[in-house]
């Protein structure tokens, strides 16, 4: 045996090789060792009784086998009942590494009960959230959502009802992590849910005293406005604008936030010439509140960005000389064609047909000059 063992080592010199630890073991000791069988334990030494062999073992070994743990073949029921004890032992900076693990198992694991402890773990995962680790777990949600063993009904009653115990935590982050799962849950449920439930945590998010918190309320309302019928929610929504801004005095991210995304969805949702009108009321009542000298700035920058919406409003409305100026001065604005595209192509061609049905009078094209 020792012969062949010392040929063994000429032939496989790595396993003098030392371990990574540095501790002189040599790697030939790693080796996993062979199970014994039932034969081997039935020749015992020197022919020692079984019934003796088993108290011994059962008096002197550490681990006895009723002790010895039962591993669960099936990893998402291990995951599920072990998860929540190995999260809240990991440091805050490795935690977000959990999120796939936890995804995986609320995507997979059938009891429901389990599935909804394991979304209050990730929802609770950590205290405030870093943009970074609130994108994946979004990310991780839109991808349940989109797997097609889950319903809209099981993202409407699984994971909405944690939006709503989160919607007053303490921590900004965690009420921003709400406010941002609003927009990027909106695909994934059903066209009721979005002007109803949705809406009201926007409605209640939006009047944040955290400016951060509004201002992603604001960007996830521009997306929930663009996939309903904008005429049941625009005097709502416009009454929110305002009271943001009052709020936090027309904070330039809360503005930002609205010229890209939320007053775009209202202009372009926009169908009959009464919504026309408050829109345009609504941009005079921003402007109003930009009055101030130090203000300046943020106004002429506030023009800037809504002239592509106005002139997409009032392109199929005015007479054929006005809205050849409007696409004209339109087209030397970059955002214009980035948001319309070839849409602008297409209006200005319907523009005699246009003209014909939706004729409005012309002070909406004397306000616009008077913004200018």
């Amino acid at each position: 045996k020792l012969r062949i063992f010392g040929k063994i080592e000429l032939e496989n010199p790595q396993l003098q090789h030392e371990r990574e630890d540095g501790d002189g073991a040599s790697l030939a000791d790693d080796r996993a060792p062979t199970p014994a069988s039932e034969s081997e334990f039935s020749e015992l030494p020197g022919k020692m009784p079984r019934q003796f062999y088993n108290y011994l073992n059962q008096e002197a070994c550490v681990v006895n086998e009723e002790d010895r743990l039962a591993i669960d073949e099936d990893v998402i029921n291990t995951l599920a009942d072990r998860l929540s004890v190995i999260v809240t032992s990991l440091i805050l900076a490795v935690r977000a590494e959990a999120i796939p693990l936890i995804l995986h198992t609320v995507h997979k694991h059938q009891d429901a009960k389990v599935r909804d402890s394991l979304l209050g773990v990730l929802f609770n995962l950590l205290k405030r959230p870093e943009p970074e680790s609130r994108k994946k777990i979004l990310s991780g949600l839109a991808w349940i959502c989109t797997q097609q063993d889950w319903s809209v009904e099981r993202t409407e009653e699984e994971i909405l009802p944690h939006l709503w115990q989160q919607i007053e935590n303490k921590h900004t982050e965690r009420r921003q992590l709400v406010a941002e799962a609003v927009g990027v849950l909106s695909p994934y449920v059903s066209a009721e849910m979005r002007p109803s439930l949705l809406f009201s945590l926007l409605e209640q998010l939006v009047r944040d005293s955290e400016v951060e918190v509004a201002v992603s309320s604001i960007r996830s309302l521009a997306i929930v406005c663009s996939s309903i019928e904008i005429s049941t929610k625009l005097s709502k929504t416009r009454e929110m604008i305002l009271g943001t801004l009052d709020k936090h005095g027309c904070s330039p991210s809360l503005l930002d936030a609205l010229v890209k995304t939320l007053l775009p969805a209202l202009f372009v949702g926009q169908t009959t010439d009464d919504q026309c009108k408050e829109l345009f009321e609504l941009l005079e009542e921003i402007l109003n509140r930009l009055s101030s000298s130090d203000q300046l700035v943020q106004k002429v920058e506030f023009l800037k960005g809504t002239l592509p919406l106005v002139t997409y409003t009032l392109l199929p409305r005015s007479e054929i000389g006005s809205a050849t100026e409007l696409s004209s001065a339109s087209s030397e604005n970059p955002t214009f064609r980035d948001m319309f595209g070839v849409d602008l192509e297409q209006r200005r061609n319907l523009l005699p047909e246009l003209w014909s049905k939706n004729r409005i009078d012309s002070t909406a094209v004397k306000r616009l000059q008077s913004f200018m």
